[in-house]
């Protein structure tokens, strides 16, 4: 669930009950998502999937090696990581999208704070072309 979620438009909405998005107009869609993750200690690369409301289409991935992860908590940081990716896609009316954790172990979101305030720590948009 995204607790600071907004739509502008007509041809999306955003389920937060479930985290999808349902596409109400068929066209092109720009999708570009970015996040702040920890695994933890938990061994192995973290793996982020945009894929169709019943997990049988993956239309793009991103991800981090655990070795990115491994390097920052060697100086002292939590080990955190960014994961982005963008892709173009033409759906149909009816489409549902969402992000899947597919690194094989939880992930958890974490939030970079700006001069005592929270900050980000994901982002989502998907944009129609048309």
């Amino acid at each position: 669930m995204i607790p600071n979620a907004r739509t502008v438009g007509k041809t999306l909405d955003y389920d937060g009950r479930t985290g999808e998005i349902h596409v109400r107009g068929q066209g092109h869609y720009l999708i570009q998502w970015s996040m702040v993750v920890d695994k933890g200690e938990e061994p192995g690369d973290v793996m982020v999937t945009l894929e169709d409301g019943t997990g049988e289409c993956q239309y793009a991935c991103s991800g981090a090696p655990a070795e990115e992860a491994r390097a920052f908590r060697a100086v002292g940081d939590s080990g955190r990581v960014r994961v982005s990716g963008h892709t173009v896609l033409e759906l149909p009316e009816g489409s549902v999208l969402r992000m899947v954790n597919r690194s094989g172990s939880p992930i958890t979101l974490r939030t970079l704070r700006s001069r005592g305030v929270e900050g980000y720590s994901a982002s989502l948009t998907v944009l129609g072309l048309e």
